[in-house]
């Protein structure tokens, strides 16, 4: 920790923003004492808010004063967009300053970041041992964030004004909930029956679960106690008036708009006399799209169907719901303001607003985030200085329409208050745009939506490349609403080709750091490193294709009733045939044994089979394999030779499923150790469930799979065929089961 001296100074972080929270600050002037000063930070984030505010013109009936005055005293950045436009993968890379692509959180259903990430350095930890106190309320992390804080305000009643047990279904309401006549009964505070959905439409998503539906919008004539944002704010105020010897970090995590749009009844009776304009739509928006690009759109991944909207008629009452929301998140970030205004720290403190990422309110057939469009990757984004430090930088209301990012704000809080951060960050600070919003910052900022699906932004164009190779690209200068894929443009092909440059730099980006050895398994390299065929990070090849089609022209290698066409080799633990399955007992002081196939030619293939650990440890599937005399142990008996995909189940070890290793013959030819392996290493289930391993061999180039996640790519000049082999490896009580061994032999 950089050592410091303390004045009360105040950072205020605000602005909605793509991908989660983020804070910013600028230096204070050095006092009269010539000692820097540390401000406090208040760092505001708002959970789905896209660009619907007055600052940004995204909707002509938006009413945000609040934000609004706040664009007025800082910089407002126009053209920010999330590292990913879900809230997990969003707030992760916002915390630890790192993309998807290193932290591996793609999804909200990736896990915390702290279980997928444990190295992470997380922002609010660089705070703490910088001398900071740090406190939060409401939503900042997606998951698992409370344990980042010193001081952390759980707050129960996130979504609604009614307790989560609440708005569950009962078992006999369940039935209703995918119905055209859905209905849950409840009470608010008041001891009312109210009825769920307040929208009556059914529920596209988990119409099977109990929780309650969350694509539903309306009002509520109910205490502004009663709702969840209101009493982070109330919490908030009071940590602004407390007397504190340290340097304040102060996270206010509001949970408007995201879905449920319930909010006051007061915010929606405005449209009662000037109903809302809807979103800019056309019907053949879809049409020149990959098919691709068109699922993206139209399925419910994380709301409901447009089509659904549409039937019920509820199109323009949802997006007043939205718009009330806002609105109402909107005056709880103006009491949060004028709090801080009136507090002793109110000449010292950095405001920076931001949103985790944006929404789709019908435009191009969706509703929800979650795609590679502008209405999901940009956000509003705000930073303000200190009254006593602001002639440092660019004036009230400055604008700055440079690309960033979300990404960039850990990068930007580390300069400004001193922090010291971790050796590698993924953005880049924005104190030079602070200072000077027009200079050169970057060309471009990337967003990842899944795994290799990505979208990229500059001053004009956006560019989306999809897993399967699929393209748009779209002026927005001229076609603001992203209506013209201009992909297959031949008058637009250097601007693609530009754009295809600039996705393929900020992916290099990450290679690098992607082909080095995870951290979480660099103990391995000390065990293994004397191995002769242990390759060199460098050298091992990149896999990132699709597990081929394992339903057509396969052969099963495994008759269901016995062993006929198998042979055990090597020591002597037991296989049997057990109706559709292959148990095979490792026997106590026995060398590994293995179960091969009589056939000893197979050359080009596709094998697959489905593997079970009833033990904790490893096992593996030999391919092109032969035998030899055994050595040691295996003395006086024929022992397997060659490359075997490993399959483990350990239960706290190394996870290399998939790698390949030489058996009996070098060692390890490509183990799983990579960071870019960390996604397969994932993929494998722990012991006691089925994990399915694919195998292909075509010519020189093998490459493998785990549960369809891409492993390992080597390619040999020395195995070109042999036979197949299961292994229960020696010294571990227990069995490991194997079904679905089927093989198709291809064409050389």
């Amino acid at each position: 920790m950089k050592p410091f001296h303390y004045v009360s100074c105040w950072l205020v972080l605000s602005g909605p923003m793509v991908f989660g929270p983020v804070l910013t600050w600028l230096a204070c002037p050095p006092s009269a004492a010539a000692q820097p000063q540390r401000p406090n930070v208040l760092f505001i984030a708002v959970d789905d808010l896209n660009d619907w505010v007055g600052c940004l013109s995204g909707h002509p009936d938006t009413v945000t004063p609040n934000i609004d005055r706040l664009a007025q005293r800082g910089m407002l950045f126009t053209n920010a967009h999330c590292a990913a436009p879900a809230c997990n993968p969003s707030r992760a890379s916002i915390f630890s300053g790192r993309m998807p692509n290193v932290t591996g959180v793609w999804s909200n259903n990736s896990g915390s970041i702290q279980k997928v990430y444990p190295q992470a350095r997380h922002l609010p930890t660089a705070f703490e041992e910088a001398g900071y106190r740090t406190a939060a309320v409401g939503k900042l992390y997606h998951t698992r964030g409370k344990e980042q804080f010193q001081r952390y305000q759980v707050e129960s009643q996130r979504w609604s004004p009614f307790p989560a047990g609440d708005v569950k279904y009962t078992q006999k309401e369940l039935p209703t909930k995918g119905s055209d006549h859905p209905r849950h009964v409840l009470q608010d505070s008041l001891g009312r029956e109210v009825v769920l959905p307040i929208n009556r439409m059914p529920s596209d998503r988990r119409p099977d679960d109990v929780a309650g539906e969350s694509f539903d919008w309306g009002g509520f004539d109910l205490p502004d106690s009663d709702w969840g944002d209101t009493r982070a704010t109330d919490w908030a105020i009071q940590r602004l008036t407390e007397s504190e010897t340290q340097p304040q970090f102060l996270c206010v995590g509001y949970y408007r708009p995201h879905i449920p749009l319930f909010a006051p009844e007061r915010f929606f009776d405005r449209f009662a006399t000037k109903p809302a304009a809807l979103p800019p739509y056309r019907d053949d928006d879809l049409d020149d799209l990959s098919d691709t690009g068109r699922k993206w759109a139209i399925e419910a991944i994380t709301a409901g169907l447009h089509s659904t909207v549409v039937k019920h008629d509820q199109w323009r009452v949802a997006v007043e719901a939205y718009l009330a929301c806002v609105t109402y998140v909107d005056q709880e970030i103006g009491r949060l303001l004028d709090s801080l205004d009136t507090s002793p720290m109110a000449d010292n403190t950095w405001i920076v607003l931001w949103s985790d990422h944006g929404w789709h309110l019908g435009e191009k057939d969706h509703w929800g985030k979650w795609t590679g469009w502008e209405r999901s990757t940009r956000v509003p984004l705000i930073v303000v200085p200190p009254k006593t430090s602001a002639a440092q930088y660019a004036g009230a209301g400055s604008v700055c329409d440079a690309p960033v990012g979300l990404i960039d704000l850990y990068p930007t809080l580390v300069e400004l208050c001193d922090l010291e951060g971790p050796q590698v960050l993924d953005g880049h600070s924005l104190v030079p745009l602070l200072k000077k919003p027009k200079d050169k910052f970057r060309d471009s900022v990337l967003t990842m939506f899944r795994k290799d699906n990505a979208s990229v932004r500059d001053r004009r164009w956006r560019y989306i490349r999809y897993q399967d190779g699929s393209e748009e690209l779209y002026d927005t200068q001229n076609d603001p609403n992203e209506w013209n894929n201009l992909a297959d443009s031949d008058q637009h092909s250097d601007a693609k080709a530009a754009m295809q440059a600039q996705l393929h730099a900020h992916l290099a980006r990450y290679e690098k750091d992607a082909n080095r050895i995870a951290a979480s398994q660099l103990k391995w390299v000390g065990v293994y490193r004397k191995q002769p065929l242990l390759p060199e990070p460098s050298e091992m090849l990149t896999h990132q294709d699709a597990e081929p089609d394992l339903t057509d022209g396969f052969q099963s290698l495994y008759n269901g009733q016995n062993l006929d066409g198998w042979k055990p080799i090597g020591g002597h633990c037991k296989f049997e045939a057990s109706g559709d399955t292959i148990v095979g007992t490792c026997v106590p002081g026995s060398p590994s044994t293995y179960l091969c196939t009589d056939r000893n030619d197979f050359t080009d293939f596709i094998f697959s089979a489905e593997l079970k650990h009833v033990v904790d440890g490893n096992t593996g599937v030999m391919f092109r394999a032969a035998t030899k005399p055994g050595e040691g142990r295996s003395a006086g008996q024929l022992t397997v030779f060659g490359p075997q995909c490993e399959v483990e189940a350990y239960s706290k070890q190394r996870f290399w499923s998939g790698g390949i290793y030489g058996q009996s013959a070098g060692g390890w030819i490509y183990p799983m150790w990579l960071s870019r392996h960390k996604p397969a290493r994932q993929a494998m289930q722990p012991m006691g469930q089925w994990n399915r391993v694919t195998i292909q061999a075509k010519g020189d180039t093998i490459q493998t799979w785990i549960n369809g996640e891409p492993a390992a790519k080597w390619k040999t000049d020395q195995y070109d065929q042999g036979f197949f082999g299961l292994q229960i490896h020696a010294g571990r009580e227990g069995e490991v089961h194997f079904r679905n061994v089927v093989v198709k032999e291809l064409s050389p």
